[in-house]
């Protein structure tokens, strides 16, 4: 499942890998590249594990996103959608910040 908030632009995804439902990670989603350098470099400033912003695709989309590991262990995704056209489903890198 997944909520999206639309002031702040923020959204919620849940999902129920292993034996309970949770929330999987946090999202913000940025309207320009400006927008996502700047959240990604704060992020990256908090000394946290993180992931530099790398473009790729998710969802069946093509974007741009950097990651970042909470103080609690929560991941947050900070992202850039350039369009919804691709046509698989994609990979993503966040399950490396449980190595760091």
């Amino acid at each position: 499942m997944k909520w999206d908030v639309a002031d702040p632009n923020v959204n919620f995804v849940v999902e129920s890998r292993g034996s309970e439902p949770r929330v999987d990670h946090l999202g913000i989603q940025v309207e320009n590249k400006e927008q996502l350098k700047s959240i990604s470099t704060r992020l990256e400033k908090t000394g946290h594990a993180f992931l530099g912003i790398e473009r790729g695709t998710c969802c069946y989309a093509d974007i741009e996103k950097s990651w970042v590991k909470g103080p609690t262990g929560e991941k947050w995704e900070t992202f850039l959608t350039h369009s919804q056209s691709a046509d698989q489903y994609g990979e993503d890198r966040e399950h490396l910040l449980d190595a760091m």
